[in-house]
């Protein structure tokens, strides 16, 4: 073995041992303070079932509380009831038989040890990934400590989804893909082996099992092997065979069972079409902007460290070309789909999960970063901004890991407000999203003269969350009176403090005399995080001046105030990139 490989192999073995042990000894602690949640349970139950029964049929499970071995109290079933009176997961099957072996030899710690072991698997993968792009071990190096204990990548270690299988596939998918360990080379890349494109093959084909978003991921990889390898038709035949056979056997599958692409469902239906069926104007450009810089969920929030990878753009650009940037293509394709999918929305999970499989291979961009800055702009500038990123991203997760509480229903710009006394919320984006409210069986509330009171008196408002809104209405007014007579009143106020968050009233003067009519838009800001436990109401009452007619109410971010600090963060961002640029590094 030569020195290199030897050099290699060390630096390989360190780093998996120092990143496992850091990830083994927080299991405890987090078995101790993480209740599991969401998904999680479920997912176990079908380990323990196929376990323990050897089968799918999980009604015996959730009937007799198999669950209490790792979650307390009821469990919801995430089923489907088929004809013959068996239950079925509806979620993919994938981690369930992934983490099978483990469970079977240790229960829910098992599973917490092999996500412990994988998680140290792809740190590796990282490392190599930032070295055969920078061809310097010190930049793979800074990558691998950028990324393995930032959040939120390295809370995803401790959580029982598909996200940790699934980066791990597409990170090392794409290095033999685009056969980046050739890069240190200087001879031109051989053809990916027989060998190698049938492992490759057996891993994608793993994918859509893992999670039916991860589909469009598996045919970007197809597509990337028939372009990279298109004179070697062995290959890519080898690969987008193997790959899409199991792709039409998991389609196949579930339209037999669930009677959709994926067993996912929700209240109206099949995930998938419904989703894709609820497009609206505002939607997309929500869900682009809200998965990187909502203060909430946004993975720039809580990773800041990954704003070094797209400083590191023109870099990687400089170094590797095209094949350099191909590696951002999964975490771009995957962010697309989410904005088009439900948009935006603040869900039970932390930060975007959506988007984290693609998360990894943005190791790429932060160790060109490293590689590429020079004089005076490295000293000046790149190194303490990375080292104030970075810090903020691993206190993230110790945040998280020492109050779960604050992923899933607040945000860490609580935790930094509360330390530093400082209103960070006005200044950071927050997507929010929109709300629809009609009255029951009716088309429109309707209120007489000479009846005062409330014409409608909400339940909790738990949907919307933390951001800039505006109550859209219209409001229809009979008879003649005097112009500054109010007529209606608006009050939104939170039950968090029941500070009100707006008060406006509709006066007769607002109405168009033509038409009788008033378009109403009132602006307010929510600046509460947990919707859960602290949702906020909303009444409003006729004064009976007049006999009032209002139609159903939309709640909607406000635009202006929303992508005011979207541009206002994205012009930060690009200044950065564009002052850090430098000249054209060495490899």
């Amino acid at each position: 073995m030569t020195s290199a490989r030897l050099t290699n192999y060390a630096l390989r073995t360190t780093l998996f041992t120092i990143t496992l042990l850091l990830y083994l000894q927080s299991i405890p602690y987090i078995l101790y303070t993480w209740a599991i949640t969401g998904d999680e349970p479920h997912y176990l139950l079908a380990a323990h079932s196929l376990v323990r029964d050897g089968d799918l049929d999980l009604k015996n499970n959730y009937l007799n509380g198999d669950h209490l071995a790792f979650h307390p109290g009821f469990l919801d079933p995430h089923i489907k009831e088929q004809p013959n009176d068996v239950w079925l997961l509806t979620h993919d099957i994938g981690l369930p038989f992934l983490i099978a072996p483990a469970y079977a030899l240790g229960g829910r710690v098992g599973v917490m040890q092999f996500f412990a072991v994988m998680g140290a698997l792809l740190a590796v993968q990282m490392f190599l990934l930032g070295w055969e792009v920078t061809g310097q071990w010190g930049a793979g190096l800074l990558g691998w400590g950028a990324m393995t204990f930032s959040a939120p990548l390295a809370l995803y270690v401790f959580q029982i989804y598909p996200e940790m299988l699934g980066s791990l596939i597409m990170l090392w998918a794409m290095r033999q893909i685009l056969i980046t360990p050739n890069w240190l080379l200087l001879s031109p890349a051989p053809l990916l082996s027989r060998s190698r494109a049938l492992l490759v093959a057996l891993v994608l084909a793993l994918l859509p099992w893992l999670s039916g978003r991860y589909t469009p991921l598996l045919l970007l990889l197809v597509a990337l092997t028939v372009w990279k390898h298109w004179h070697n038709r062995k290959t890519w035949l080898t690969v987008g065979g193997l790959a899409l056979a199991s792709l039409t056997i998991y389609l196949i599958t579930n339209y037999s069972f669930y009677g959709g692409p994926t067993p996912s469902a929700t209240i109206v239906g099949n995930a998938v079409s419904a989703g894709f069926g609820n497009v609206g104007g505002q939607q997309i450009p929500r869900g682009l902007a809200g998965w990187w810089l909502d203060q909430q969920r946004g993975l720039l929030v809580y990773g800041p460290i990954l704003i070094v990878a797209f400083i590191g753009l023109p870099h990687l650009w400089r170094l590797r070309g095209l094949d350099g940037l191909l590696l951002f293509t999964p975490v771009v394709s995957i962010w697309l789909l989410a904005s088009v999918w439900g948009g935006f929305y603040i869900a039970w999970e932390i930060s975007a999960r959506f988007l984290m499989v693609g998360v990894p291979l943005m190791v790429a961009g932060i160790a060109a970063a490293f590689a590429g800055a020079r004089g005076r702009a490295q000293r000046w500038l790149f190194y303490p901004l990375t080292a104030a990123l970075l810090t903020l991203s691993i206190l993230n997760s110790l945040i998280v890991i020492l109050k779960p509480f604050v992923a899933y229903h607040e945000s860490p710009i609580r935790f930094y407000e509360e330390a530093t006394r400082w209103q960070l919320r006005p200044w950071l984006p927050a997507m929010g999203t929109r709300m629809y409210i009609a009255p029951d069986g009716a088309n429109e509330w309707r209120a007489t003269a000479g009846q005062a009171g409330y014409i409608y008196q909400s339940p909790a408002l738990d949907n919307l969350s933390v951001g800039w809104y505006r109550l859209y209405a219209q409001a229809h007014l009979n008879g003649a009176i005097e112009p500054t007579t109010n007529v209606l009143g608006f009050d939104i106020y939170s039950s968090e403090t029941g500070i009100p968050l707006l008060h406006a009233d509709v006066r007769a003067a607002d109405i168009n005399p033509a038409t009788g009519t008033a378009d109403l838009a009132f602006p307010f800001f929510n600046p509460y995080l947990n919707k859960w436990d602290f949702p906020f109401y909303l009444d409003i009452q006729s004064t009976g001046a007049a006999d009032v007619r209002l139609s159903p109410l939309l709640l909607e971010p406000d635009p202006w105030p929303t992508y005011l600090r979207v541009v206002g963060w994205l012009m930060v961002i690009l200044g950065l990139t564009v002052t850090l640029a430098g000249p054209r590094p060495h490899v």
